[in-house]
């Protein structure tokens, strides 16, 4: 794949925004608990909380990792879409 000079220079630009901001935009170690396989069988078992729940006491409750696809904005909501080897999942997050 081969970049333009001026492609080259906005992703070098992007990546310095993201350090200034205190993101190290290639993580060397990641913790995982669990693929995003292993996330869709669970919330299909049921063995999830339901959103009721979460919102009275928000915790931790499963922690993975994979790249991020997508990200939309629309108000109050955003939404995004991580994969990984075993699947894609999407996310909701709701603004205050």
């Amino acid at each position: 794949m081969t970049y333009t000079s001026d492609e080259r220079q906005v992703r070098i630009q992007k990546r310095q925004e993201l350090k200034d901001m205190g993101i190290v935009p290639y993580v060397q170690k990641r913790h995982k608990e669990s693929n995003i396989a292993e996330l869709i069988e669970k919330a299909n078992a049921g063995n999830l909380r339901s959103i009721e729940e979460i919102l009275q006491a928000p915790q931790k409750n499963s922690v993975t990792a994979g790249r991020l696809i997508l990200k939309r904005i629309s108000g109050k909501l955003s939404f995004a879409q991580i994969i990984d080897e075993t699947a894609q999942i999407q996310l909701m997050f709701e603004h205050q």
